[in-house]
């Protein structure tokens, strides 16, 4: 079965997230370091990944500025980026298969690749 709903996608969201606070790697950025407000925090995600696969514009907001704001306080590093991808796909195998499935596995490694990018180039103009 292939994901075709916000219910799917809530699915998909809420086991990886419950994944990631699991995690020892990212775990504490969550936790620790932003001090995510879950309940405010999973709805976000799903609008977002609700927007990516399904074209409902449900998610209006600053990726990349939340993204930055986290690195400067965490410097997002590769295997942050390998890990979430990880988790993320282990996520939608565990619950779904399908064109759709693969869509978003496809946009959270571009979306992956162009953050790791993207903040691998504000780690490198830091002053030391």
């Amino acid at each position: 079965m292939d994901i075709s709903t916000r219910q799917d996608i809530e699915k998909v969201v809420y086991h990886f997230y419950d994944n990631i606070m699991q995690d020892p790697d990212l775990g504490p950025i969550f936790l620790d370091v932003m001090k995510t407000d879950w309940n405010k925090h999973l709805p976000i995600m799903c609008d977002f990944w609700e927007t990516i696969l399904l074209g409902r514009q449900a998610y209006v907001r600053d990726t990349m500025g939340a993204h930055f704001n986290v690195n400067r306080k965490v410097p997002m590093l590769d295997h942050h980026f390998t890990r979430w991808i990880e988790l993320f796909e282990a996520s939608l195998d565990l619950h779904f298969s399908g064109d759709v499935t693969e869509n978003a596995k496809k946009r959270a490694r571009t979306i992956a690749e162009v953050m790791r990018v993207k903040m691998f180039q504000e780690n490198s103009d830091r002053p030391m």
